[in-house]
């Protein structure tokens, strides 16, 4: 039998949303930037002897086409909050801008609170430049992930593929994570 789960990205603009479900789902980086404005992608993996089907939304990060994202908030297991660890502004807009969003979205849409999953892009440039003064630091991202209740942070590269992998297992792990917590049982691994 297999499980289903839904994972919305959201962000600023040209974080490296598109580029992280490309790469996850394809294995392959795309070269070119194209903005998104709405786009999906499926993958399959396997989860403590479970088959699990995610459907991964894609989300434009742009001012303008804030009316049409909430369209592809409903029935979210997990959100994929992202920030870019070279522009410490798309950090600052995970606080003032994605989590009010997606509160406000759940709220007047009866849906569930939100699970957020906190994801450093562009790591390999990071790297690349440890001195740049726009880079941000680990320090700030804990702070945040507190504040907003993040269930984990993690950091990865689509063009060099680290941690893509690991980060939507670690999304899997906390959706069943949550709700075995809600069943009340525990699972013995």
């Amino acid at each position: 039998m297999t499980q289903d789960l839904k994972f919305v990205i959201v962000g600023d603009g040209a974080v490296g949303k598109t580029c992280l479900l490309y790469v996850y789902s394809n294995d392959a980086f795309p070269e070119d930037y194209v903005p998104t404005v709405y786009d999906d992608y499926t993958a399959n993996e396997m989860y403590n002897q479970k088959s699990i089907s995610l459907a991964l939304w894609d989300t434009a990060g742009q001012e303008e086409l804030s009316a049409i994202r909430p369209l592809s908030y409903e029935n979210t297991d997990l959100y994929i909050l992202t920030y870019s660890t070279v522009q410490r502004e798309s950090l600052m807009a995970i606080r003032t801008i994605w989590v009010p969003e997606l509160r406000s979205y759940c709220r007047q849409n009866r849906e569930k609170e939100p699970i957020f999953l906190l994801v450093g892009t562009k790591e390999d440039l990071r790297q690349a430049n440890p001195d740049d003064p726009n880079n941000v630091h680990e320090d700030q991202v804990e702070q945040l992930a507190k504040e907003i209740g993040a269930r984990a942070h993690i950091v990865c590269s689509a063009r060099t593929k680290f941690n893509v992998h690991e980060l939507f297992r670690l999304g899997i792990q906390i959706c069943f994570d949550d709700k075995m917590k809600k069943k009340g049982c525990c699972e013995i691994l």
